[in-house]
């Protein structure tokens, strides 16, 4: 939508994850995982200079997983330097709401143990607001946009968080390619990053444990490490899904198929991943190609909320 002329644009965003057809009792409530967001961002171009841009984005988001039940509200305002589509840098002030009040904490079970641990609650009247300062680079060189054979991409990005939980996270995402002969090609990719709590923030306690979920590092995906479901390389706990009763931890003696045990990722601190990929070209025309690949990674400094 074109707002107020201009070329100024205005955009709706929404995302459902409805849980129908999912299975019963996977969510903390008893429920099935919900997960609802909705985002409105305007943007304004030409900021002082034809490569300056700003964008202001509301959103809000209600989740019941298998984790937490919880509302958040964020307002983020970004400025971006754009001097072509890989050489960009983008400076953003975010501001969040998070609410837990309605929840029923959270719900974890040991995974080595495979019992019930004493299920971690958060407050009846957990809320926790945060401001975020964070910094976003793209700097890199492809000898083409669409299919490109040789070049390179960087972004590193950093970010500070203080009010009622501080942390300082970092990450770098590289990707280089290289042409070997016509249409035969290897591109080889690394991540990194670290998230460190600052001031008086414990990562190991429950709060703060659930105030950084987001935030913290997660690995596998068929855009991470292939092989493996997202999030569920590196530190993860068992979730037994018949429904709870009450509130309660769910039993594991109430468990009837493998289909009521189920992985979940708790995140880690700190995360390295790479790939190295050869393309190869398929004698069916120019279209068609495939890939034999090498992935790997690790995610570590989990939180200790699973073990309490």
């Amino acid at each position: 939508l074109n707002a107020l002329g201009g070329a100024r644009t205005l955009a709706l965003g929404l995302e459902a994850r409805t849980g129908i057809g999912g299975a019963p009792g996977q969510a903390v409530s008893g429920n099935q995982v919900t997960d609802y967001r909705a985002s409105l961002t305007f943007r304004q171009p030409y900021v002082l200079d034809r490569r300056l841009s700003y964008a202001l984005q509301p959103s809000v988001r209600r989740r019941d997983d298998e984790i937490e039940q919880s509302d958040q509200a964020e307002v983020s305002n970004t400025l971006l330097f754009a001097q072509d589509p890989l050489q960009t840098a983008a400076l953003s002030l975010t501001g969040r709401s998070r609410d837990l009040s309605r929840g029923q904490g959270l719900r974890l079970i040991d995974g080595a143990l495979f019992e019930p641990v004493p299920t971690p609650t958060i407050p009846p009247s957990l809320k926790a607001t945060t401001g975020v300062l964070g910094v976003d680079v793209t700097w890199g060189q492809l000898d083409a946009p669409l299919q490109p054979t040789r070049g390179f991409i960087l972004r590193p990005s950093a970010s500070v968080a203080g009010g009622d939980v501080t942390y300082g996270r970092g990450r770098l995402a590289a990707t280089v390619l290289r042409p070997l002969k016509e249409r035969v090609g290897l591109v080889a990719r690394l991540t990194a990053g670290a998230l460190g709590p600052l001031g008086a923030t414990d990562a190991d306690s429950v709060r703060a444990y659930v105030l950084l979920r987001d935030q913290l590092f997660y690995a596998g995906g068929t855009s991470d490490v292939r092989g493996w479901a997202a999030t569920r390389l590196g530190p993860k706990t068992i979730a037994v899904t018949p429904p709870v009763t009450g509130g309660a931890a769910n039993d594991p003696t109430a468990v009837t198929s493998p289909g009521d045990v189920n992985y979940v990722g708790i995140g880690g601190r700190a995360k390295v991943s790479g790939s190295l990929q050869l393309n190869l070209p398929l004698p069916l025309g120019p279209q068609w190609g495939a890939h034999a690949f090498l992935d790997g990674g690790r995610v570590w400094s989990p939180s200790a909320v699973p073990s309490e």
